[in-house]
């Protein structure tokens, strides 16, 4: 039988030895709780563009 958990959900993450070469994002990364942070790199991103900022919703969507 399975466990039903509950992550957290990244809006943007790169995983070690992950690799991006552009990421372009329009209207922001938005994430849903405390403590989710919106952008995760533990890999490499050459180009990263985001139009609309970070927010989190815990914080009332304020930008970070």
């Amino acid at each position: 039988k399975g466990v039903v958990l509950r992550l957290p959900a990244t809006a943007l993450s790169i995983k070690p030895g992950g690799v991006a070469r552009r990421v372009e994002v329009a209207g922001g990364l938005v994430t849903h709780g405390a403590d989710i942070e919106p952008l995760e790199v533990r890999g490499r991103i050459e180009a990263l563009r985001v139009e609309g900022g970070f927010a989190t919703a815990a914080e009332g969507l304020g930008t970070i």
